[in-house]
């Protein structure tokens, strides 16, 4: 019965067609998609900038151990951190030394400033590309060097828990609340973390921000494809990395002329300020009110998407909406709750039996989490490294990676619809496969162009894959 009602649910999305009804979900999955550019910003926001060390006290002359053994072929900013123990007797010679002649104390420069770090007690940081990030606002360098990861790190591990949070609540409170949750909770985490001058409660507001963006991103996609007709769903879901791939390259536009973290953080809230208002104006999954066993409400949402899209429905799919409302007919609230929960977990259970008992289905629900997985491996792994493959414009290098998704989703969307699916996947897995070996051939010389190429395509050819 559940699987007709579905059926037939479909059966009057293909009538009502796509139009004025669907406008606020196409609206709010545009936006939504674009809230995971947070899963990547680290890129920019934690970049690591060159740095010096110096002693307590020392001239900016000195170099940064105070040996006359350094080369001067060495750059300024060596990124070297100091012996703490080296450093203690020198500041008590400086000490002295300001004592006994307190004229020649020496001055630094305005922009080198003490850390508290036993390896690294004053520094200096090269903001020729940066002028602020994570790295150099908390002194993450030498002793403190071992933070580094969290900043990236506890916003996946949120992306984790919001998996498990934002599906309990898509499926127990609805689509339509479980976006409404997600902006509520991630708008001040992304806002607070603009301001907040300490850097543990940063890694608090970015796992909450990390559970927030899943929430939306999931309940939205799920509101989006149960809203939409059979026949559209094919593109729209591969549509969908477009969203996300503009704003990329709008991020690192925005980058290049905005370095300084905190200030980029506070406009790429903005994708949160614009979907707050948008979920007080979509409607919820009429799919899911029927499994709720809100069928007088899904009907009557139905009815009105055939109003909005001016679409008459054909009389047996107007007699099952009048079907559909008589289901939870003469039920009061309550016990309309908890026939549906009872429903809900009968279903849940039938339908895994059935995907269980078939070596089709066990092969695909296994094989396919993994390929998505190395693809999140393969591709994170570049985006979130472009400080390791170029150190003076990783903006240019981030554009060019989205510019290569752009157009690889646009390739694969007719490509899917002749060749199929399983002919994409196989060709793109080995391309990328021979992309990532060839890497290794590179010669010295050309390293820099052929690294940012072969780095390119394989982003491509993962985001073929995923299409």
């Amino acid at each position: 019965k559940a699987m007709a009602d579905r059926d037939r649910i479909d059966d009057i999305l293909s009538a009502v067609g796509y139009g004025r009804w669907q406008i606020p979900i196409l609206m709010a999955t545009i936006v939504a998609n674009t809230i995971p550019l947070h899963y990547m910003a680290s890129s920019l926001l934690n970049a690591p900038m060159s740095f010096r060390c110096f002693a307590p006290g020392s001239s900016n002359s000195s170099n940064s151990s105070f040996s006359e053994l350094d080369s001067l072929d060495n750059a300024w900013f060596n990124n070297e951190c100091l012996d703490p123990q080296d450093n203690a007797h020198l500041a008590d010679s400086a000490h002295l030394a300001h004592l006994a002649h307190p004229a020649l104390n020496p001055v630094g420069p305005p922009n080198r400033r003490a850390t508290g770090l036993p390896a690294c007690p004053e520094i200096e940081y090269d903001s020729s590309v940066y002028s602020l990030t994570v790295i150099s606002e908390f002194d993450l360098v030498c002793d403190r060097e071992r933070l580094r990861p969290f900043f990236q790190m506890v916003i996946t591990i949120g992306a984790i828990a919001g998996c498990f949070v934002g599906g309990s609540i898509s499926d127990s409170m609805g689509r339509k609340k479980a976006m409404q949750i997600g902006c509520l909770l991630g708008l001040p985490s992304c806002l607070a973390v603009a301001f907040v001058p300490w850097f543990p409660v940063v890694l608090a507001l970015r796992f909450a921000m990390g559970i927030s963006v899943r929430m939306v991103m999931l309940s939205t996609i799920n509101l989006a494809m149960e809203t939409c007709p059979p026949r559209h769903r094919t593109v729209l879901g591969m549509f969908m990395g477009l969203p996300y791939s503009a704003c990329v390259i709008l991020f690192a536009l925005v980058g290049y002329f905005v370095s300084h973290w905190r200030y980029l953080q506070l406009i790429w809230t903005l994708p949160y300020l614009v979907m707050t208002p948008i979920t007080l104006f979509v409607k919820e999954s009429p799919r899911w009110l029927v499994q709720s066993g809100s069928g007088r409400e899904a009907a009557a949402e139905l009815a009105e998407a055939a109003r909005k899209n001016r679409v008459e429905l054909p009389s047996r799919l107007a007699s099952y909406l009048e079907k559909m409302k008589e289901d939870t007919c003469g039920l009061s609230g309550g016990e309309k709750e908890k026939v549906a929960l009872k429903q809900l977990f009968a279903a849940s259970f039938s339908s895994y039996g059935e995907y269980l008992r078939s070596p089709a289905m066990l092969i695909i629900i296994f094989i396919t989490p993994l390929m998505y997985f190395l693809m999140c491996l393969l591709y994170y792994g570049i985006i979130l490294n472009v400080n390791n493959f170029t150190s003076t414009n990783p903006f240019q290098y981030i554009a060019m990676l989205s510019v290569f998704e752009i157009v690889s989703v646009l390739l694969a969307t007719p490509v899917n619809q002749l060749v199929g699916r399983r002919h994409v996947i196989g060709s793109t897995l080995l391309l990328a496969g021979a992309l990532f070996l060839a890497v290794m051939f590179v010669p010295e010389g050309a390293w820099a162009g052929g690294r940012r190429a072969s780095c390119a395509g394989m982003t491509w050819i993962e985001k073929v894959r995923l299409a």
